[in-house]
């Protein structure tokens, strides 16, 4: 008779701390996603303000989008993809993985002046050194 009961307080201690890992485990994940979801919003934020910048977005499905960000709100975000502008509305919980690409708008330099501009940098650097050491060394009154 006394079987039953201390059987049913032994399988209720048991199980107790089962529970309860998966409780904690639960919270852990879920902070895990808040703290993930911040960096996003983070991110987002970051590429919408800077200007020309596109961003690389990779969802939990595999998708992958590349366009500029046109909207951004607390819950979620607008990425305007291709040439005819289509856009798609992502939350952040949707999000994978997102980066920033930086589009450079100095395309009308081209860089074969920019390495003749640091050439005549350099020269002018080398020049104006051995000015300054000519007039220190007092050998240039000569």
């Amino acid at each position: 008779m006394t079987r039953g009961p201390v059987f049913l307080i032994l399988f209720a201690l048991l199980m107790n701390p089962a529970l309860r890992s998966r409780v904690v485990a639960q919270q852990a994940n879920s902070d895990k996603d808040l703290k993930r979801v911040q960096e996003i919003k983070k991110v987002v934020f970051r590429a919408r303000t800077t200007a020309d910048n596109k961003v690389e977005v990779r969802l939990k499905d595999k998708t992958q989008l590349v366009g500029s960000i046109s909207e951004v709100t607390d819950d979620h975000f607008v990425v305007k993809t291709g040439l005819n502008g289509v856009s798609s509305t992502l939350t952040y919980d949707q999000i994978e993985r997102i980066k920033i690409k930086k589009v450079s708008t100095d395309r009308d330099v081209s860089s074969t002046d920019r390495i003749l501009r640091k050439v005549a940098f350099v020269a002018a650097l080398a020049v104006g050194t051995l000015l300054v050491g000519c007039l220190i060394s007092r050998g240039c009154a000569q």
